[in-house]
């Protein structure tokens, strides 16, 4: 069986039909997508936490006559990591171009050990409406992601500290962590997952709070530590209003 590429950048496979209508792309070809979307910030890792992950998908597919359901989970494991990569129209553009004209084709090829193929059996036509299933479901997970970063809530003007002072919003980040107790640091994923469209997003970053659960699912350590101090001043926040004033209370009676 063929095997997956060991990176995007080194693989010449052609564009194949997939047979889900495309709209008009700015990126003109393949080959400066993969360019693009390689050149971007977090690629390598991205690729890296990929690779490992799908290390026994391959292996099971090295030993499964076709078909091969892994190779749907294995463009889906794709998608979900690649995904997070998208921060920009450009991004945008070239990760559905490659999934749509290299991952898509090189998917298929697993699933059924020949490129091409035209089903000839309602199982075969249901394994590729699975896989078509799966494709469209991750170019609306892009155009979303996309979509929240360049029309997501306004930042409201912030403090010093680089935090909006609005006392709602640690009011709504405290709540959503009580939820989990003190364990609230093992569950960031899902409590920035239920921030999404409620309170600001995060000091310098574009991304919005349901991408950057998704992006915490993945394992990015870096950015956990920021959700992490992020969350844990606007749990606390109370505590550091009241110090200030305590210090000014002092120093007028001295």
């Amino acid at each position: 069986m063929e095997q997956p590429p060991k990176n995007i950048v080194e693989s010449g496979v052609k564009s194949q039909s997939t047979g889900i209508v495309q709209e008009p792309k700015r990126v003109p070809t393949l080959q400066d997508a993969i360019t693009t979307l390689s050149g971007l910030p977090g690629h390598a890792a991205v690729y890296r936490a990929f690779s490992e992950a799908a290390e026994e998908l391959v292996r099971q597919m090295e030993t499964t006559a076709p078909p091969r359901l892994q190779a749907v989970d294995w463009l889906i494991l794709w998608a979900r990591h690649h995904v997070r990569l998208v921060n920009d129209l450009a991004s945008w553009d070239s990760f559905r171009t490659i999934l749509i004209e290299l991952i898509h084709p090189r998917a298929s090829l697993y699933l059924f050990g020949v490129p091409n193929v035209v089903p000839q059996s309602e199982k075969a036509m249901e394994l590729v409406r699975l896989m078509d299933a799966a494709v469209r479901h991750w170019l609306q997970k892009a155009s979303g992601r996309l979509a929240r970063q360049r029309t997501g809530p306004g930042r409201p003007r912030a403090r010093r500290r680089g935090f909006p002072a609005a006392v709602e919003h640690h009011r709504i980040v405290r709540a959503e962590a009580s939820r989990f107790g003190d364990k609230w640091i093992h569950h960031l994923p899902e409590i920035c997952r239920a921030l999404d469209g409620k309170v600001p997003r995060l000091a310098n970053n574009r991304l919005a709070w349901a991408d950057i659960a998704e992006d915490l699912a993945l394992g990015h350590s870096e950015l956990r530590e920021r959700v992490r101090k992020y969350l844990a001043y606007r749990i606390h926040w109370p505590k550091a209003a009241r110090k200030p004033k305590v210090a000014r209370s002092v120093s007028k009676s001295g």
